[in-house]
């Protein structure tokens, strides 16, 4: 069978971020069908144990030509650029790959990102400005600029580019300006086992996720407070870490908010088997395995209408809610219509599992060995 190769910047581990536990499932799954997978870092070479210089990854000239010989040497038929839309990847574009395939995924939003930076303000007023429409176009005007030859060098010169969603496609070509040669739409898979227990679910919301500006948790602290005074016998748990901590701290804190709890980074299986809902207030996503995650334990999802491909994971009112981007109000009406109405809950909550089961590592797996085949 073949021999893969991912990379992504990050060491890759089943119980890091999103991405590196994707390519980890995936890399198992491709073992199990006789495949022969290795796990490229700017930390370390896995597999064959060939370390990089200090940390410096494909920036160093002796790590890039150690991974030529590398992939030489193993003879590598393709390479899963996991962070095709970091600039930290583009070392691979150039590397010589001969026989070997260079696929490069884009695993988030381009509009997302580019319209939403990574400034986080207390000031209202502050806020307000960054999220109006005319500095989002602002924003994407000025990364277009900043990234355009980028991500033209990108689609070119890899022998693939696989998107999340049908729904990312305009984005791409217009940040790209080009078409790939060959272009694929691959979710990511269900990282867990399809779970077809019953659990004794409580009355327990969930947020997970890193506690940064993408996932604006500070804006579910906003819901909490509207919504908590009328439901004191519901929890808020918040799973993650991140630098709005301590912010969220003194939040909870100065607004005497109750039965809220930062739980730090945890394994999320056993709070998803007793809670009832998860909540994602993300101002942008890719295709968010939390959604999927919580699915599987029968956990019913509200989110915002904030990322493309939402409608992919969520039925609007049959497995979940999803809420006009940034309408908080309205983010309050529908998480308080599952906290009173147990009959809703319930049969929202035994639709869900039924959504995750096309997005198993099996059906995902194949597509990718299609993908394989077709190149």
């Amino acid at each position: 069978m073949y021999k893969i190769l991912f990379y992504f910047p990050s060491t890759m581990s089943p119980t890091s971020g999103g991405v590196e536990r994707i390519s980890c499932v995936l890399g198992n799954w491709f073992s199990e069908r006789g495949c022969k997978v290795y796990y490229l870092s700017d930390c370390f070479l896995d597999g064959e144990s060939i370390f990089v210089n200090n940390g410096t990854g494909l920036k160093d000239p002796f790590n890039i030509d150690s991974l030529i010989r590398f992939i030489k040497d193993e003879s590598i038929d393709f390479i899963i650029n996991q962070a095709g839309i970091l600039p930290a990847s583009e070392p691979l574009l150039s590397i010589g790959k001969s026989r070997s395939k260079l696929i490069s995924v884009f695993h988030n939003s381009l509009r997302g990102m580019y319209t939403h930076p990574n400034f986080y303000f207390n000031n209202f007023i502050l806020k307000k400005i960054f999220d109006s429409r005319i500095m989002q176009n602002l924003f994407l005007f000025y990364f277009y600029l900043k990234y355009h030859a980028f991500f033209k060098n990108v689609v070119s010169k890899s022998d693939a580019i696989v998107l999340l969603s049908e729904a990312y496609i305009n984005e791409v070509k217009y940040f790209a300006g080009c078409d790939a040669k060959v272009l694929e739409c691959i979710g990511n898979p269900l990282t867990l086992p399809l779970d077809t227990n019953s659990y004794s679910k409580q009355k327990e919301i969930l947020f997970i996720g890193r506690l940064n500006f993408q996932k604006r948790p500070d804006v579910l602290l906003d819901i909490w407070n509207c919504v908590s005074v009328n439901h004191p016998d519901w929890v808020l748990r918040i799973l993650g870490d991140g630098p709005m901590r301590d912010y969220l701290k003194k939040r909870i804190s100065s607004n005497m908010l109750r039965n809220v709890f930062l739980e730090g980074n945890q394994q999320p299986e056993i709070y998803l088997k007793s809670a009832s809902i998860l909540c994602m207030t993300s101002c942008y996503e890719g295709f968010p395995l939390v959604l999927f995650e919580a699915m599987n334990y029968e956990v019913v999802p509200v989110a915002f209408d904030s990322f493309e491909s939402i409608n992919e994971i969520i039925d609007d009112g049959e497995n979940g809610f999803i809420v006009p981007a940034n309408d908080k109000r309205a983010y309050c009406d529908q998480l308080q219509r599952l906290m009173v109405d147990e009959k809703l809950l319930k049969d929202m909550s035994g639709k869900c599992r039924k959504k995750v089961v096309s997005n198993t590592v099996e059906i995902i797996g194949e597509k990718w060995l299609n993908l394989f085949r077709k190149m």
